[in-house]
């Protein structure tokens, strides 16, 4: 009864843990791709950047790379604050996991403690069921 119904918490919150650990993986995942996509428009913006360092200021009006680059720097703080966000996702994660560990930590510390209580009443029932034979004997 009890037992059945703390293996079953144990097991419903080693479940959400796993479930919540794999949200944090794939979150990790992202913020892999989100970096790399960050680090390609730095890239860009920093061959664009040489490119301005061979033209004055009138031809890349003209040329209309001032734009690309200004384009590409929103780019590359819009893709950190994505990266940034979903990297405090995963520590809220992370720290959601760590709850639901002490959370089953505890229900299973509950259960082997009924246990012990289980084991304890088996001997005094066995005892019991000693000195009643020995009393039916001696009768």
């Amino acid at each position: 009864g009890e037992r059945n119904e703390l293996a079953s918490k144990v097991d419903a919150l080693t479940k959400d843990r796993d479930a919540v650990a794999q949200e944090r993986d794939e979150l990790a995942g992202k913020v892999k791709e989100l970096s790399s996509e960050r680090d390609a428009v730095i890239g860009e913006r920093d061959e664009l950047a040489g490119h301005a360092s061979q033209r004055d200021v009138v031809t890349l009006e003209r040329d209309g790379l001032v734009g690309e680059r200004n384009e590409l720097a929103s780019k590359v703080d819009a893709l950190t604050k994505d990266r940034d966000a979903v990297a405090q996702e995963r520590d809220e994660l992370a720290g959601k996991v760590k709850e639901l560990s002490s959370e089953r930590d505890a229900v299973i510390g509950e259960r082997d403690e009924l246990a012990g209580h289980a084991s304890q009443r088996d001997v005094v029932t066995l005892e019991r069921d000693g000195l009643v034979g020995e009393r039916n004997e001696l009768a």
